[in-house]
């Protein structure tokens, strides 16, 4: 017994005097970080940058026409889906469709016009869920 007792505490002596660069590589890495596939400080590509391509942005110069009856089109298709949002029915569009409609109607300046039609349908939608719930009290 006194030979495992006296092997331990050899090992932990040793391990106290061995420098830190050599005890970090004795230490297993925790879970939370990754172990590296290079020693620290080496730089990834080999020392030597590579240069950044600049990509040239240009603007548009005409905006992207849309069809005659789009703003009707696309109304009628967020008409449809509010009202199926507010009767919890599930909605027949897809939302990125929906979302599509009100980002193209909004850089056609129409953001406006789309805000109040949105606005009437939400009010006509509470006063007359505001006039069932009085015709039950009454």
């Amino acid at each position: 017994m006194s030979e495992v007792a006296s092997s331990s505490s050899s090992t932990s002596r040793s391990y106290s005097h061995k420098s830190p660069e050599a005890r970090s590589r004795d230490l297993v890495f925790p879970a939370h970080k990754p172990i590296p596939d290079r020693p620290i400080g080496v730089p990834r590509q080999g020392g030597t940058k590579v240069p950044v391509k600049k990509i040239p942005i240009r603007l548009l110069k005409d905006k992207p026409e849309v069809p005659e009856n789009y703003e009707n089109d696309a109304w009628l298709r967020l008409q449809a889906a509010v009202k199926a949002i507010l009767s919890h029915r599930p909605i027949n569009e897809s939302l990125e469709e929906l979302y599509k409609d009100c980002k193209n109607l909004c850089s056609q300046k129409q953001a406006s016009l789309l805000y109040t039609k949105l606005f009437s349908e939400i009010e006509s939608h509470v006063t007359e869920e505001r006039n069932k719930l009085v015709t039950l009290v009454l």
